[in-house]
């Protein structure tokens, strides 16, 4: 009669192994850990219902829709945006499209997909494309790949038509996966090196001088105030701030409105020289003193008159942010200019 061995069940400290699963360690990695075979802590993690990121992006890939994958390329669509909306990485979509004898396409190809107006930029002749400057030195970019674009939350997805309908491009606009946010990037040498010679440069946020861009771009009065309405669209606002009643009665605040713009100590301090030396600018982050700045007006003729010099030309735009405006109209509704 065979002798009948009952062994104590391996057990591991489960919070422990989710900490390293979660760090990127494959099975192997976990079992040299805790000095055991890969076999064993394999058959663990599986009775526990746990599964590392490389199961996990194995048991996704063999998931996917291979098909559809290639199609989307195969229409346009680029192998960052498919590695971000299928959360792959790059090796995966090339494997796919080799599998399925696509070519992968040049940078020439792409040039050829997606048409736009390269001589968009060339010359700022025009209020709209003043603007657009302006909001481009704010909240747009220009990269080494010479790739010109706009990233935005999605409610402010508006401002991604214009510019798609400025440039004549037939580029889509991307949403990200996580479908608040959406961006058009479009890559033109010709368009790219224009931006870059007024200043526009990649890796812009703390080195960017709008006096210098302004001045490189030959603007006139008109048109520098497009510039600084875009500026201050792309990377501005105005705030209402009304305290509460406590606050009020404790410690004497009262309802105020509000109006900034964040940038280089450069572009504050235009703004600031602008409107007369009206305002103040502080450092965003003393701690990392970086090149990061807020400009803020406080008080409320001095926020009107600063966005009335603005606003006033705004008849002669194609398109502004038209939530900002709204909120403009709100301050000079309630407390009307005497």
């Amino acid at each position: 009669m065979k002798g009948v061995f009952l062994l104590r069940k391996k057990t591991f400290p489960i919070e422990e192994v989710k900490e390293l699963i979660n760090k990127g360690d494959r099975i192997v990695d976990i079992a040299n850990y805790f000095g055991v075979s890969r076999a064993l802590m394999g058959r663990w993690l599986k009775e526990n219902n746990l599964q590392t990121k490389v199961v996990e992006s194995r048991k996704r890939i063999k998931e996917l829709n291979e098909n559809d994958i290639a199609k989307e390329y195969q229409e346009g669509k680029c192998v960052r945006e498919i590695c971000e909306k299928y959360n792959i990485s790059d090796s995966v979509v090339e494997r796919i499209l080799d599998c399925k004898g696509i070519s992968r396409r040049t940078n020439s190809e792409v040039h050829t997909i997606y048409t736009c107006d390269k001589d968009y930029f060339k010359h700022i002749d025009s209020m709209d494309k003043s603007y657009l400057l302006g909001f481009l030195c704010a909240d747009g970019f220009v990269t080494d790949r010479n790739e010109v674009g706009i990233g935005i939350k999605k409610d402010d997805i508006n401002v991604l038509y214009f510019f798609k309908e400025q440039l004549k491009s037939n580029k889509n606009i991307y949403f990200k996966p996580d479908d608040t946010s959406a961006e058009l990037r479009v890559q033109n040498k010709e368009l790219a090196q224009d931006l870059i010679k007024y200043g526009v440069v990649p890796r812009k946020s703390l080195i960017i001088d709008i006096g210098s861009v302004i001045e490189k771009a030959e603007l006139n009065e008109k048109q520098i105030k497009a510039f600084l309405l875009g500026y201050y669209d792309g990377d501005g606002g105005i705030y209402h701030y009304i305290p509460s009643e406590e606050l009020k009665k404790e410690k004497g605040y009262y309802e105020q409105w509000h109006c900034s713009v964040t940038g280089t100590y450069e572009t504050c301090s235009y703004y600031k020289n602008y409107f007369n030396g009206v305002g103040y600018f502080t450092q965003r982050h003393p701690e990392r003193n970086n090149n990061n700045y807020t400009y803020q007006i406080s008080g409320t003729n001095l926020v009107r008159n600063a966005l009335s010099s603005l606003y006033e030309i705004k008849d002669e735009l194609s398109f502004y942010y038209d939530r900002k405006y709204k909120k403009f109209k709100e301050l000079c509704m309630k407390s009307p200019n005497k």
